[in-house]
């Protein structure tokens, strides 16, 4: 069979066209393949966290707010479960200030809410929340903005996807220079010399004990625990009264500052919990303490 020579031309064209798409693909190595961005198993991606400011005051806490796909309910990761805490405490004590709460949402979301969008339906939940811990609903709004340079690890989980911005000049109370809330639901301790009830008030303990009391005020579900120790010096039932007198004079300190005396437990546990060798002075030291805690 002869060839013609135009469709000689063309199978020499298609077997140029083939022969030059196959070395393109063969040296990109796989490159004419669909583009897929995946994050390599075991690999955790750098999330957006949280941050929340004020002038001084900073709440740049590891970990972030999180929401289900097409979800409005708040997740909170470890290290951002007490913001709400601290931003009612903050406005406890600035009661100037009013603050914005911006959801954001992806258009690839479902908004099953009475709400204009999923953003909105994510503000208004955690408004809510600010609510219950004593803020006025007329210093929070609310808005909701669609974008779709969201995070969403995993594909089903938003990291973030909510901001909070504070405005306000007057400032009546005292700043927070950190967050006061990790101050106060972590353990307080102060500590006493050797057969002494008495303690010294520093300028520490004592706003320790205004946020306290703030805090209480806005939280009725929670009380102070406050629990006297001793070191090993003497006999056992001594130091279990010494520690719970200690207990009580430290007790009575927070009364002294306001707080209501039936928001205090005390006990003594006297020598039996040491945190600290007793068989040196300075172990001694650190286990002659009374631990206060909000529970």
């Amino acid at each position: 069979m002869r060839l013609t020579k135009p469709f000689f031309w063309l199978l020499t064209f298609l077997w140029f066209f083939v022969g030059l798409w196959w070395y393109h693909c063969s040296d990109c190595s796989g490159c004419c393949t669909d583009k897929v961005s995946e994050i390599p198993t075991g690999v955790t991606p750098n999330l957006p966290s949280l941050s929340i400011s004020d002038g001084s005051w900073n709440f740049n806490p590891p970990g972030n707010i999180k929401f289900g796909k097409s979800n409005f309910l708040p997740v909170f990761d470890n290290g951002v479960k007490y913001v709400m805490d601290s931003l009612a405490l903050y406005s406890k004590l600035n009661p100037g200030k009013s603050f914005k709460i911006t959801g954001r949402y992806s258009s690839e979301e479902q908004n099953t809410t009475t709400f204009p969008n999923l953003g909105v339906a994510r503000a208004e939940e955690l408004k809510k929340q600010l609510v219950a811990r004593g803020l006025s609903p007329n210093v929070i709004t609310t808005d909701g903005v669609l974008a779709d340079d969201l995070t969403f690890y995993p594909a089903d989980t938003l990291v973030g996807g909510v901001s909070f911005d504070i405005s306000g000049d007057q400032v009546i109370a005292e700043t927070i220079d950190k967050p006061a809330v990790d101050d106060l639901l972590g353990p307080r301790t102060v500590y006493f010399n050797t057969g002494k009830v008495s303690l010294k008030v520093d300028d520490s303990l004592e706003k320790y004990l205004r946020n306290a009391k703030s805090y209480l005020a806005s939280h009725t579900d929670v009380n102070l625990v406050v629990t006297g120790h001793t070191d090993n010096v003497g006999n056992p039932e001594n130091n279990r009264k010494l520690s719970l007198d200690r207990a009580n004079f430290v007790s009575s300190e927070l009364i002294k500052n306001g707080i209501d005396k039936n928001r205090i437990s005390t006990e003594g546990k006297g020598d039996t919990e040491p945190i600290s060798d007793n068989a040196t002075q300075e172990g001694r030291a650190d286990n002659r303490r009374v631990i206060i805690q909000i529970k």
